[in-house]
């Protein structure tokens, strides 16, 4: 573990001492300025650390609602220590929320600001010209309950990306039953990475991101067709916040290739697979089995046509062109950083001859790399290693039934394909947040059920990843 985090650290330091960084305006594969940072409000996180976890036997002797409540002001007490080790409450307010509560008041009086969005948003800060405004949808009742005071925004955002940890607690409880549960909520509680971020848009996603999680739990143990609809839904509203949400589909559909050939494999004759008709929310005593998939690929296709019937409504109710308008994200993401060697590239120059870039770009060869260090370093090395662990242990024993196997084998493979692709070069431990949720359901099984020793160590060590970077590795937001 500690071989892991040194060689994470090192690389950013070699990366800084040795590549050229003239013409590049970040040398680090991290959201983050290299210079360390000490000041009066530095210690503030590890107070708040300390004062939960001499709490923690509270928490076990809770009722389940007081348990989620406790687990939502536990997040939002660390995000906010966290944030303003780097300088007070003003830090509290994340830059790209800043700019992006700065541009709702210059586009809410366009009226109808949803049609030819991309003429509205130039000129705009960065951050609008990339992304659907969807975020901005999302910011307007927010900004109508508190005019002018955007810190109350950031800590909405906050409350919502804690309220995250329930899905995951459920979604745990679907999967594997036992105390995985525990273990996937902790992990949640305490992952560096969101609670670095844990007052941004990417945050609220990541809340969002968990609920899909808990949807698919369902969806590949009890398949119901309501359940396909609301994902379908929530994959189109979180695609209409911020595009790289859409990435979730690629693990729909590897988890429902993977259910497809275990359930033929594993699944006795004469089981139904319509899932249990008692309570929709109880959950099993044991790992819950993936049903037959002679329905899942009907559902497949009523969570697609779902999903395509939301930006169809919005077409008509308000002339917002989600194939269009992405197009012209896709060409402002290129006129300001470039995109290295991506596939959407290699199909645009070489299948439809579109002109190379040019000027510097970042490079994929250098980057990709990059974002493996920076999503798994700030996952948590140990979550990591967990969810290594439980995967192995999955293949090995041959567990590929369960339903918990089926999401852990699907999160690797499509987390794998999305960073290889090189839509996004960097940064990835803020903008891949809504994946946490991926491995932190087999990971806390594997935790609880394998080295339930190692809880507490796990939390703490993430915990610290989490101060070291605030004062060593001085992200920006």
């Amino acid at each position: 573990m500690g071989a892991l985090c040194f060689v994470s650290a090192l690389a950013v330091t070699l990366r800084l001492l040795l590549l050229p960084t003239i013409g590049r305006y970040q040398t680090s594969p991290f959201f983050a300025f290299i210079e360390p940072y000490v000041g009066p409000y530095t210690a503030l996180p590890l107070i708040a650390f300390a004062a939960f976890f001499l709490t923690r036997s509270l928490f076990f002797r809770l009722r389940p609602p007081l348990k989620f409540a406790y687990g939502v002001l536990a997040f939002l007490v660390f995000t906010v220590t966290v944030n303003m080790a780097l300088g007070g409450v003003d830090k509290v307010l994340p830059g790209a929320l800043w700019q992006y509560c700065h541009d709702a008041g210059i586009l809410y009086g366009h009226g109808n600001f949803l049609r030819d969005y991309h003429v509205w948003v130039e000129g705009l800060h960065w951050h609008a010209n990339v992304h659907p405004p969807g975020v901005f949808v999302y910011l307007y009742p927010l900004l109508k309950l508190f005019p002018g005071d955007w810190t109350c925004i950031a800590l909405a955002n906050a409350l919502i990306a804690g309220a995250g940890g329930f899905f995951v607690y459920k979604a745990a409880e679907r999967l594997y039953g036992g105390d995985a549960k525990f273990g996937a909520a902790a992990l949640y509680v305490a992952t560096p990475s969101l609670l670095l971020y844990g007052s941004t848009i990417d945050a609220v996603l990541c809340s969002l991101g968990a609920f899909v999680i808990y949807l698919l739990a369902f969806y590949f143990t009890a398949p119901r067709f309501e359940l396909a609809a609301v994902t379908g839904f929530v994959l189109a509203a979180g695609t209409f916040v911020a595009y790289q949400f859409g990435f979730i589909w690629l693990l729909v559909f590897t988890a429902t290739a993977i259910c497809t050939v275990y359930a033929r494999r594993y699944v006795p004759a004469g089981d139904s697979g319509t899932g249990p008709s008692t309570v929709a929310d109880a959950a099993p005593v044991s790992p819950a089995p993936c049903r037959p998939a002679a329905r899942i690929w009907v559902l497949m296709a009523v969570a697609v046509a779902v999903f395509c019937l939301f930006f169809v409504a919005i077409y008509f109710l308000s002339g917002f062109n989600v194939i269009t308008e992405f197009g012209y994200q896709q060409a402002a993401s290129e006129r300001y950083y470039g995109a290295g060697v991506n596939v959407m590239y290699l199909i645009k120059h070489y299948v439809f001859g579109a002109p190379a870039y040019k000027g510097e770009h970042r490079s994929a060869l250098l980057w990709i790399p990059g974002n493996f260090i920076a999503f798994l370093f700030l996952l948590g090395p140990t979550t990591t290693v967990l969810f290594i662990r439980n995967l192995y242990n999955d293949v090995k024993t041959k567990r590929g039934h369960t339903g918990g196997f089926i999401m852990s084998l699907a999160a690797a493979v499509s987390y794998i394909l999305i960073n290889l692709s090189g839509l996004t070069l960097a940064e990835t431990e803020r903008v891949y947040l809504f994946m946490v949720p991926w491995f932190l359901v087999g990971s806390g099984y594997y935790l609880m059920e394998k080295r339930p020793r190692l809880l507490y160590p796990v939390l703490i060590t993430n915990l610290a990843i989490t101060w070291l970077f605030v004062v060593f590795l001085r992200h920006i937001k």
